[in-house]
């Protein structure tokens, strides 16, 4: 689950099984502090969790 800080509130959302990847083989830790369309291990950051570059082609073909 990914998590969005606003204010004084905490955001989340839930990947769907399309968005999401497999987690059973060890991985090393994510970058601390991403920004917007950074990669790491084949997942794109796109503000608020990891995701497939092909969520993240698609959603950016949405325009968003």
């Amino acid at each position: 689950m990914a998590f969005n800080k606003t204010g004084i509130a905490v955001d989340t959302r839930i990947l769907s099984d399309r968005e999401a990847r497999d987690l059973t083989q060890p991985r090393s830790n994510p970058p601390p502090n991403p920004e917007v369309g950074d990669m790491w291990e084949g997942m794109v950051w796109d503000g608020g969790a990891w995701v497939t570059l092909e969520s993240w082609q698609a959603r950016q073909a949405r325009g968003g």
